[in-house]
């Protein structure tokens, strides 16, 4: 997946979030950052609802797991961003079990928030689209979903959120 378009817009919004909130560079919410990843992943996972194994009625909404899917690529895009990552990512899919696949991006994430370079992130990218790979959601799904949820955020940082 070529993220170019994604990236731009990421920087546009960071920059827009930042000036808000009166600091200077994406080193000071870093961390933030990156706990706001593992919300998110653990968000999409809820909805996705593949790990309940105890629950037989599951209403599963697609456009709330394609919402939270999305928020973890704006953070994804915020390190990428930041760390002058190659814009071409290839899914990596460690398992056709999507749980298996939850666990190693999760794993991965956690990784790249300890040990951030190119070459983290960029793993942790790859295993993330490894799950819309599994779920047979299209790239161009991705990137619409995306900017819609971009445009809902820089609405955002416009109001009083």
């Amino acid at each position: 997946m070529d993220i170019s378009r994604l990236l731009k817009a990421q920087c546009e919004l960071d920059a827009m979030i930042l000036k808000k909130a009166n600091l200077s560079s994406f080193k000071d919410v870093m961390p933030k950052i990156g706990i706001a990843l593992i919300v998110e992943i653990s968000e999409f996972a809820n909805e996705l609802q593949s790990f309940k194994y105890w629950k037989s009625n599951k209403n599963i909404d697609n456009q709330k797991i394609l919402e939270e899917y999305s928020d973890g690529i704006h953070f994804l895009n915020s390190y990428a961003f930041n760390y002058d990552v190659n814009p071409i990512i290839e899914p990596r899919v460690v398992s056709d079990d999507i749980n298996v696949q939850l666990i190693d991006a999760f794993n991965e994430c956690l990784y790249m928030i300890k040990k951030t370079n190119k070459s983290t992130i960029t793993k942790a990218y790859q295993t993330y689209l490894g799950l819309a790979s599994l779920l047979k959601i299209s790239d161009d799904t991705i990137e619409k979903e995306y900017f819609k949820k971009n445009e809902i955020n820089q609405q955002r940082v416009k109001g009083s959120y």
